[in-house]
């Protein structure tokens, strides 16, 4: 297994290739799916295994990697695991799961390496793999595990905060970003009924704003019913249909199995925008909490 794992768009392999052989030249193994998968390899299976064994991913974040899934899903299994550094590669805004990061910014040069923040990407990355490698010490006084509690994987910033003197350490990898944030469900389902008495449903964000709405229903079951389909087809990539507008805004629909369409979203002037969204909906509408508001 790798070091380093790096996640990046497919448009950014030639940045992706001049991180990897930075972080090379300090010592480190890196994965990279363009040259380090061997031929005949499962792709699927080898990203998933290296991405949960290596001891820091590097997320390169772009317009690109925004609208690429796996980039969005590897950050996010890597900041589940304690191990992202999250870089920019342009100012293109976070997804609302890693919007509680802080990302370094490594925009103003062509080569990333070459920007005046790379060291402090070399830096959390050195940390994470100091702390990987630091030995555990016993814990006393603690009741014997459970066999699940036993097995299950600690991670590495646990494990140094364990072993004492860990605090110090926190801290950096807290400044760094590469520290796991808990973060909230930021999406509510909002049922009320319009001046016409029709009963509808909103999916908002934390600002308020509409990523999803739907159509007006005769009764409140129906509207009920139509969240729970929300629920269940947002978790499903197909379900989603892209679209742009006559005025040339861009949106995308939710449609059920049958296809019929359960909910719209608003209008965006970027497709990087409208992919965002469809992103957050995706990640957080199947545990979004409900409220009963009035128009």
């Amino acid at each position: 297994m790798h070091d380093v794992f790096i996640s990046h768009a497919t448009e950014e392999h030639v940045k992706a290739e001049q991180v990897a052989a930075a972080l090379r030249k300090r010592g480190w193994s890196v994965f990279l799916a363009s040259s380090s998968l061997r031929a005949g390899a499962h792709f699927l299976s080898t990203i998933d295994t290296e991405l949960q064994a290596c001891t820091a991913t590097v997320g390169l974040w772009s317009a690109e990697a925004l609208s690429r899934y796996w980039v969005q899903n590897e950050c996010n299994v890597a900041a589940g695991l304690d191990k992202l550094v999250l870089a920019r590669l342009d100012r293109t805004r976070l997804t609302v799961d890693l919007s509680g990061r802080h990302a370094l910014d490594l925009s103003d040069c062509t080569d990333p390496t070459k920007s005046k923040n790379w060291p402090a990407v070399a830096q959390a990355v050195a940390l994470l793999i100091a702390s990987d490698a630091q030995p555990t010490a016993p814990e006393p006084n603690m009741r014997p595990a459970s066999f699940a509690e036993a097995s299950a994987p600690r991670s590495p910033i646990r494990r140094r905060i364990l072993a004492g003197g860990s605090v110090m350490l926190l801290t950096a990898l807290a400044g760094l970003g590469v520290v796991k944030t808990i973060t909230a469900n930021p999406l509510t389902f909002e049922l009320f009924t319009d001046k016409a008495g029709a009963y509808r449903f909103r999916l908002t964000g934390e600002e308020q704003q509409i990523l999803l709405k739907s159509q007006g229903y005769t009764s409140e079951r129906g509207a009920r019913n139509g969240i729970a389909s929300v629920r269940e087809n947002a978790m499903q990539d197909e379900r989603f249909v892209p679209s742009t507008a006559s005025n040339g805004m861009y949106y995308f629909n939710l449609k059920a199995g049958n296809r019929q369409i359960i909910g719209t979203s608003s209008h965006y002037a970027e497709v990087a925008s409208r992919n965002a969204a469809i992103a957050d909906v995706k990640r957080w509408a199947a545990q979004a909490s409900l409220a009963e508001q009035t128009p």
